[in-house]
């Protein structure tokens, strides 16, 4: 197995992940069984259950019955994706393509953005005003501090409620 794999490493073969991982798995194994049993074939008590596995995973009939798995509809696909790739790029690089997101319900996520933004600038601002002493003044803290803190609590509750009641 170490050899097939040396020797497809040099004539530069791919091999899909699943055999990659299957030769890994195997040589585990086998290593691991050789050090409890140096007598063991471990590649003659696996081939049956390997063979079994690849007859499933590559049935030829089952690919080509199959529409998505058929090779006509993967030459197809070959043959038309170089063309559209290099339109792609033409218009790319011509400024011609636009890339467009459609998000669903952006108003109300818009909606909610906003909401938050106006909440924290109303909490900024009665925090800094607090510090301020001068005008009409509540239990010794400047009414409009106290205003906005009021008002930041109202949209804040309305804001959790609406998110409770969305939910």
């Amino acid at each position: 197995m170490t050899k097939l794999l040396d020797l497809m490493q040099d004539y530069n073969v791919i091999l899909p992940n699943e055999f990659v991982s299957m030769a890994r798995g195997i040589s585990m194994i086998e290593s691991v069984a050789t050090t409890l049993d140096p007598k063991i074939d471990v590649m003659a008590s696996i081939e049956p259950i390997v063979k079994e596995v690849m007859e499933e995973r590559m049935n030829i009939k089952e690919s080509l019955s199959n529409k998505k798995g058929s090779l006509v509809y993967y030459k197809n696909m070959l043959k038309t994706l170089p063309p559209l790739l290099t339109n792609s790029v033409h218009k790319i690089n011509n400024g011609d393509m636009k890339l467009r997101f459609e998000i669903d319900r952006i108003d109300h996520i818009v909606s909610k953005f906003s909401l938050v933004v106006i909440i924290a600038a109303l909490l900024m601002s009665s925090s800094i005003t607090m510090t301020i002493n001068r005008g009409p003044m509540l239990f010794d803290m400047p009414l409009i501090a106290v205003l906005g803190y009021i008002v930041t609590f109202i949209l804040g509750a309305i804001a959790v409620a609406n998110y409770i009641y969305s939910r």
